[in-house]
């Protein structure tokens, strides 16, 4: 007998569908998530740079215009060189005329945002331009950021998703594979001379737990094969009570099947044809009375 317990846990057809499906699953729903989350950060840095230009206008513009007004050069660096530190500002400029008068740091990266403020002042009732700030702020620490997020994400979400299909391997295998490749080995010794009982016993439930779904194939299988042994038995019953009958008849007494083979004779046709009953079950009537005497009949 092939050992079956083996083939199911080497071949895994049904772990292998179910690992597909778990990896292809997850990582289906860590690509969503991930790329929800990594929309989420990027929105942050970029909403965090927003309001940098924000404080710039709020806190930075009305002294800087009054101290360019006052050409207190050394205030409007001073201002400017805070104005830098805020997160991922990278240039800072003061253009009068169309033309770059101070600036702090230096543009180097491609992608940026960029504001622009005018510098306006009020003098004899008219509002007077004096010059115009432009704050660039670099994407490229957020997109760093992002990237690093990204190599983070993956390895854990892959590091858990290893470890949850490991797992739900070795729960499905502990609860279903091994337990249906056990009952596959019984159902193929399973004959109608043996009891099912024997063969398929009952796994008991510890605790008296509600049989599952492999209890109930386990149970249905042993009540059908019982049955089954049953009718045989009683069939084999009535063929010999049929025999002790025929037996006892003065005549002969055949019974051939559509096929033309002899499947029953009794004691009389076994005299008639000068045959025990062994060389007459299971061969054609062409092939004992032979083709010719066969025709003719």
């Amino acid at each position: 007998m092939p050992n079956t317990s083996g083939e199911i846990l080497t071949s895994g057809r049904i772990a292998k569908r179910l690992i597909l499906a778990l990896v292809l699953f997850s990582t289906l729903i860590t690509a969503i998530t991930t790329a929800v989350q990594l929309f989420v950060d990027y929105r942050r840095g970029v909403s965090n740079i927003e309001s940098g230009f924000s404080l710039v206008e709020s806190g930075y513009l009305d002294s800087l215009t009054n101290s360019m007004w006052s050409f207190d050069d050394a205030q409007v660096k001073i201002l400017m060189s805070g104005m830098a530190k805020l997160p991922d500002m990278e240039f800072i400029s003061i253009r009068v005329d169309g033309q770059t008068k101070l600036f702090v740091g230096k543009q180097i990266s491609k992608n940026v945002l960029t504001a622009e403020f005018p510098l306006q002042v009020t003098y004899l009732g008219e509002n007077w331009t004096i010059g115009v700030l432009t704050v660039v702020a670099s994407l490229s620490s957020i997109h760093d950021r992002l990237w690093q997020d990204f190599l983070f994400i993956l390895v854990t979400n892959g590091i858990k998703t290893f470890l949850v299909v490991g797992f739900v391997f070795v729960v499905f295998h502990r609860m279903v594979t091994r337990r249906l490749s056990r009952l596959l080995t019984a159902i193929k010794s399973l004959d109608l001379d043996t009891p099912a009982s024997l063969i398929l016993p009952a796994e008991g439930r510890e605790g008296g737990k509600k049989p599952d779904e492999v209890d109930e194939i386990r149970i249905a299988l042993r009540d059908m094969h019982d049955d089954l042994v049953q009718s045989h038995q009683s069939v084999r019953e009535r063929e010999q009570q049929l025999g002790v009958v025929t037996d006892s008849l003065p005549g002969s007494f055949i019974q051939v099947g559509l096929d033309q083979r002899y499947r029953f004779v009794n004691k009389a046709t076994e005299v008639w044809l000068n045959r025990p009953a062994a060389e007459l079950v299971g061969r054609t009537v062409a092939e004992i009375l032979g083709a010719a005497t066969y025709e003719r009949f």
